[in-house]
Parts: C-alpha cells; structure tokens; sequence
C-alpha cells in the first residue's frame, strides 16, 4: 500500500534529525456502509467533504492517507469502517492532539446530504507520538496509534451505550458509534 513506504521513510528521516512524527489513525464506523448504501453521486460526494475536510486541516507537510478496513481489524463483522492514517512529521504532540480533536469536531459537526437525508459523520482517533511513545520502528509507531484507536473505540462505545446516536430532535441523523 501506499501508506507502508511513507511511513518508513518519514519515520527514518525522523529518527536520522532527531525529529518528531505523529501517527494519528482515525476510523470513520459505517462510512462503507453509508458509501455502498448510497451508491453513486451522494456517496462519493460524501466521501470528497471527508477528504476535503482531511486536506484542509493537514499542513503541506503532512500526509493523509486512506486505509480500507478489513472485517478481520474492525471489532464486529458487522461494521464496515474506513480508516485513515495522517502523518505529521515536525509537530509537538499537543499540536498533533489540537488537530485531531478540530478533525473531529468538524466532522461530528458536518452536515452531509445523502439521499435528502441529512447526517453526520463520528470519528474515533488514535494519536502515537515519535519519540514520546514507546515505538522504535515505524511498524510499532503505526501499532501503537492502532493501540490508542482502539482504546478510542472502546471509551466511546461505553459512554454512547447508554444513548445510542439515532434520529435526534434536529432532523440529524447519526451514524452511530462502533459498539
């Protein structure tokens, strides 16, 4: 894939000057579903505002790369996800964290058309700092954000559990949280 040889190069050129490089993986439960359910013009319309809301918020510098998952890394064979690996080499990890948490909100806070229906999208964010964390290669810096993710899923599953996303009172359809 195309993420592999960026990974490793950008890790190593981190490593060589001694400088840092976020990891941050984020995964978007249902947005396959959402893709294939609304097949055609909505979807991938739907899948351009994510990109374009990726791109807006990454510098140059950084890279944003789309990662399908696969039934065997999400948590229910009946959740379809998308993932997406963001590399940020050069920033602090507060930094980092600052940008995945506007990532997010903006997203929570989007308003799709699909099909005439209006829906938000939720993200769950995994956030793996180069050095700060304990990776020594650029496959336990990709394992170690995968880590946190999923942490992210699980912390987010316990709170939506009590009030799953829905149909709300502001016409806002929700995709709900992975469980």
């Amino acid at each position: 894939t195309f993420l592999d040889p960026v990974l490793m190069r950008e890790f190593d050129r981190a490593k060589r000057y001694k400088k840092s490089l976020i990891c941050v993986k984020m995964r978007i439960d249902y947005f396959a579903d959402l893709i294939n359910t609304y097949k055609g013009e909505s979807g991938r319309q739907t899948f351009e505002e994510v990109e374009k809301i990726l791109k807006e918020s990454c510098r140059a510098s950084d890279f944003a790369i789309r990662c399908a998952t696969s039934n065997a890394e999400a948590d229910s064979k009946d959740v379809q996800s998308e993932e997406f690996v963001i590399l940020l080499p050069e920033i602090s990890l507060q930094e980092a964290l600052r940008m995945a948490d506007r990532i997010s909100k903006t997203l929570e806070a989007g308003r799709f058309l699909v099909n005439g229906r209006i829906m938000t999208i939720v993200a769950n964010i995994g956030v793996a700092a180069y050095p700060g964390d304990t990776a020594e290669t650029h496959d336990e810096l990709l394992a170690e954000a995968s880590r946190k993710l999923a942490l992210a899923i699980k912390a987010r599953a316990s709170r939506t559990a009590k009030a799953p996303a829905t149909n709300t009172d502001d016409g806002v359809e929700r995709l709900p949280a992975s469980a």
